[in-house]
């Protein structure tokens, strides 16, 4: 029998377009515009140079599916706080 984890994955990748789960829950997203994808492009081409060149990890562009293990995050506001607290 599968988890309640595994069944919510399972459910994900049933969806169509672009989707991650947040605090267990299944949140679906618009496509990114131009200007972001050419962003993201930009960023993965970087990235894929740098690692090809230095023989150490793995680029990949975006819309890839990739399942990890996070303790709970804190909200982006609580840490806007906490840097700006450092600076």
């Amino acid at each position: 029998m599968k988890t309640k984890d595994e069944a919510i994955i399972d459910d994900l990748f049933k969806i169509k377009g672009k989707a991650e789960i947040v605090n267990g829950e299944i949140v679906t997203f618009p496509p990114a515009g131009a200007l972001p994808g050419y962003a993201a492009g930009e960023v993965f081409v970087s990235l894929h140079e740098y690692s090809r060149h230095r023989k150490i990890g793995h680029a990949v562009g975006a819309n890839r599916a990739f399942v990890v293990n996070l303790p709970p995050l804190r909200s982006s506001v609580q840490m806007r706080h906490s840097m700006s607290a450092t600076l």
